[in-house]
Parts: C-alpha cells; structure tokens; sequence
C-alpha cells in the first residue's frame, strides 16, 4: 500500500514516519493491513499538525533513564545493589544514588502543597529562626558589660 506512494518527491520522511508506525503497531498484535492504513493515517495527521515546520525529535534518553531508574527503585529490596548494578550495567554507587534520587522525588511527588507554600515545594518550609536581636539587625550601640559612670 505503502509503495505506491514512494515515486512523489518530498514523501520520503513522511512514508518513514508512516512505516515506523505500522511497525510498531505490528508489534503490538495489529494486524498488518491495518498497521500500515494506521501507520499512513498518523503520518497524515502528523502532516497537517506539524506541516512547513522543522520538528525536532528528542533520543529520548532522558525518558529511558527515567524508565531504567524506576525500575531499579521498583525491583530493589535493600539487599540487591549488587546484582541491579550488573544488571543495567552500573556501579553499586550509582545504584544507591538512582535509588536515592527517585525516592526524593516519589516522596516530592506525594507531598500535597500547603496553601501558603510557593508552587513546587510540596509543603516544605524554610526553618523558623528565632527574631534577630537589635545588634543582628544592625541597630549597634554598645555590646559589651555596663559602662559605669565614673569611667573606671
């Protein structure tokens, strides 16, 4: 169906999206009739949203470490630094750190924002501080023990 297509000029990028589409579709059990029409109906969409337009498409990366490092803050159970490392090929440092660093943003992710917190702060507050005293605050005047009147 495809192949009729591929002789007009500038369709090329287009049928590629188009196959990529349908491949990923037959992967995911459609049946390959109807992965090459889907595949052909996502490039046309994908036509008219983005048309004229330079798009710019991402590796992705950041999504598939994200993907990995949940993975390994799901599968560990406080014994398996060891063995998640030669799994996805890291050191045991990095293990903890992915397992430290995702824990920080789970428990961020599920801390509710308090009212008068700026957006993103998950209701932590900066530590309360006891009221400056007058010299902190640069109101000086003598510090030191009581001056007595007779200068001495």
């Amino acid at each position: 169906m495809m192949e009729q297509f591929s002789e007009k000029r500038g369709v090329q990028t287009l049928l590629d999206l188009a196959r990529a589409a349908a491949e990923a579709l037959k992967e995911n059990g459609v049946d390959s009739e109807a992965a090459e029409r889907l595949g052909l109906a996502v490039a046309e969409k994908l036509r008219l949203v983005y048309g004229g337009d330079q798009v710019y498409i991402p590796r992705g990366l950041a999504l598939l470490i994200g993907r990995r490092d949940l993975e390994i803050y799901r599968e560990f159970d406080g014994t398996n630094h060891f063995e998640l490392a030669r799994k996805h090929g890291l050191t045991e440092r990095q293990v903890y750190n992915i397992i430290a660093r995702v824990r920080a943003s789970e428990a961020a992710r599920r801390q509710m924002d308090l009212p008068f917190d700026p957006p993103g702060e998950g209701g932590r507050r900066p530590p309360l501080r006891p009221p400056a005293s007058p010299r902190q605050r640069g109101e000086g005047g003598h510090t030191g023990p009581p001056l007595r009147e007779d200068g001495g």
